[in-house]
């Protein structure tokens, strides 16, 4: 499991987000009423040590939290912050630290699809060593 794999858990775990949860560019058609999209990034490096080395893994997430309009989309957002602030994901051999650093954007409108939403940006990385 990667930090990509327990953050998609952690967030489908919510009874609010259940099947709502979506890759970039994975969204059905229709649509449900909210849902959140994960974009992810993942970078793996190796730091020496005077007790050798050590695999630290560094991850980016964008989150965007849509609804039908803002309010919702902040709630959305709301449920991603709720979930994930200060929580440790768990990825079977690794000593995962909670999300860090947080940042968040207002509310935006998307007008690239059949309908205009409004979504929120959470943007956060996570890093973990071996366990």
């Amino acid at each position: 499991m990667t930090h990509h794999d327990a953050l998609v858990a952690r967030l489908e775990a919510d009874p609010q987000l259940t099947g709502r949860v979506f890759e970039l560019g994975m969204v059905p058609s229709p649509a449900p009423s909210f849902y959140v999209v994960v974009s992810s990034s993942l970078g793996d490096w190796t730091q020496h040590r005077a007790t050798g080395l050590k695999t630290a893994v560094r991850s980016d997430h964008t989150l965007y939290g849509v609804g039908l309009n803002a309010a919702q989309a902040r709630w959305v957002g709301g449920r991603i912050v709720t979930q994930l602030k200060d929580y440790r994901l768990t990825v079977t051999g690794r000593n995962v630290f909670p999300p860090h650093p947080w940042e968040s954007r207002p509310a935006q409108i998307d007008k690239d699809g059949p309908i205009t939403l409004p979504f929120v940006t959470v943007a956060f990385g996570i890093y973990s060593e071996p366990a």
